[in-house]
């Protein structure tokens, strides 16, 4: 391996801090040079948050509406759509 990479502990430590930071799953492959499926697997193994985007009028939107409206907090919606 080529002594500029970082080790795979520096890389999965990068990988968590960029999801728990709100990064989207792709922004976090390119960043770290994983693979969408090695961030997702880092992802469900330590239960982390995949930050997809959300659309508007999309399913999960009107689920992220109705959770606020009735008097949800943002930490309580962010865990049950797995975003940060």
């Amino acid at each position: 391996m080529n002594p500029h990479h970082p080790s795979v502990q520096q890389r999965q430590q990068a990988v968590r801090e960029y999801l728990k930071e709100g990064f989207p799953v792709s922004i976090t492959a390119k960043q770290t040079g994983l693979s969408r499926k090695r961030v997702y697997d880092i992802a469900n193994r330590d239960n982390l948050p995949f930050n997809r985007p959300v659309t508007a009028n999309s399913n999960t939107e009107k689920s992220i509406i109705e959770m606020k409206f009735a008097g949800f907090d943002e930490e309580t919606i962010g865990a049950v759509h797995r975003m940060a």
